[in-house]
């Protein structure tokens, strides 16, 4: 108790960064990447800092084949920060790879992202949507079908309609606006 009287309070992002450092000074990449995972996700607001180490997070993890921080052991989390990153545009192919692995744990983030301003993040998550398949996809495509004549999601709904336990085939895509 007495120890701790004459220090001061160290905010969160403090702390985040002490254990960061400390996981760099020991080359413990595996942590570091773990700990910048469970970061991004605490994190509301995408500044540039947020936008930096979500870059190093996601360049790392693809370098050192960390896939696994988000397809098993941070599952929860991972569509959360995936779908960040696909929103910034920062390893775009990387991330729809992980999220079309993470299945229907997916589905909330992409639906979210199926309704962004960017005509780029709409389509990536029609393209998602459709490779997950099963209802819950089927149901999401048609319902962004009918919510303005989006073109590609009323094919992709159509397509999995037809093959429902098959990833589907986008083969031409029109404005989803």
């Amino acid at each position: 108790g007495l120890c701790f009287e004459n220090t001061r309070k160290m905010r969160a992002d403090e702390y985040w960064s002490r254990a960061e450092k400390f996981f760099r000074s020991v080359g413990a990449a595996y942590h570091l990447h773990h700990i910048q995972l469970l970061r991004l996700d605490a994190l509301a607001p995408v500044d540039e800092q947020a936008r930096a180490m979500l870059e190093n997070l996601l360049a790392g993890v693809a370098g050192m084949e960390h896939e696994n921080l988000f397809l098993v052991f941070e599952r929860r989390r991972a569509p959360r920060v995936l779908a960040r990153a696909l929103r910034l545009d920062i390893e775009t192919d990387f991330v729809a790879g992980l999220l079309s692995r993470l299945g229907t744990d997916a589905l909330p983030e992409l639906l979210k992202l199926s309704e962004d301003a960017s005509d780029a993040v709409r389509l990536r998550a029609v393209e998602l949507l459709s490779q997950l398949g099963g209802g819950d996809a089927q149901a999401a495509l048609l319902k962004l079908s009918r919510a303005g004549g989006k073109l590609s999601a009323a094919k992709a709904a159509e397509e999995l309609e037809q093959a429902p336990n098959s990833p589907l085939r986008i083969l031409a895509l029109g404005s989803l606006m």
